[in-house]
């Protein structure tokens, strides 16, 4: 069953996933933003303000504004079975339509295919920095595929997500931080400190390649920050492929 299915998903076309990206990213320029996420979030989705929250519940609440946040995938992949993958780029903040964009920033979203066919964001966090990025014409794809297993998310991935340490990162590793673009590497987290990882929530695909889990990590000294981790098996293990963490300050 398995097998049969990483044949007929071996060439999966992430298009789709493109393309509903690129609604969203349109809907908020054309709608506004709390209309754009309202639509596209998915029941019980979470967004990061800092710490994790119900995004839908934080949109439906939140204060109109004329802010105008744009933004489009500068990476993306879909899980073999074709119902789960994720997306992340740059974005930018302007006041007013028309004004000059004021803020910047890489965002990362978690999409999953719903009961209807349609493409949902499950979770969507991100990082601001003073550098202005252009959305690139192409959106990368990953050059390895992740391995299938079973259909739930496993013992062994909650496992990792909680003893986090740098032998579960993918070696071309994607890190999104405060301050600064995201980079690409192990390097980007080689003197990093060692983590305590609360998940609080997880989910993968069908067939078991990809999975993201998100919570709050502690560092020495009690420093608190969440997290949102996109996994992928490789090798017959899970791996880091994404790491995206916010700095709690209370």
């Amino acid at each position: 069953m398995i097998f049969a299915l990483a044949l007929l998903a071996a060439s999966v076309d992430p298009a789709p996933l493109i393309t509903a990206e690129r609604a969203f990213a349109r809907a908020s320029v054309e709608n506004g933003m709390m209309v754009a996420f309202l639509e596209y979030l998915a029941e019980g989705a979470i967004v990061f303000r800092p710490r994790p929250v119900d995004g839908r519940k934080f949109y439906a609440t939140s204060e109109p504004s004329e802010a105008v946040l744009s933004w489009g995938p500068a990476i993306a992949e879909i899980a073999r079975s074709g119902d789960f993958g994720y997306t992340g780029g740059p974005w930018e903040l302007r006041p007013k339509p028309g004004e000059e964009p004021r803020a910047f920033g890489h965002y990362l979203s978690v999409w999953k295919k719903q009961k209807d066919g349609k493409w949902r964001v499950v979770a969507d966090g991100g990082v601001s920095h003073k550098q202005r990025v252009a959305v690139p014409a192409k959106v990368a794809l990953p050059p390895q595929k992740g391995q299938t297993r079973a259909n739930a998310v496993s013992a062994e991935l909650l496992a990792f997500d909680s003893d986090y340490a740098a032998m579960h990162l993918a070696d071309d590793v994607r890190v999104y931080r405060a301050g600064a673009p995201p980079v690409q590497g192990k390097a980007a987290l080689r003197d990093a400190p060692q983590v305590l990882s609360k998940t609080a929530g997880a989910d993968m695909s069908a067939s078991g390649d990809l999975g993201y889990t998100y919570g709050i990590a502690e560092t020495p000294g009690e420093q608190l920050s969440s997290y949102l981790r996109i996994w992928r098996r490789m090798g017959g293990k899970w791996r880091v492929v994404v790491d995206l963490a916010i700095e709690i300050k209370e």
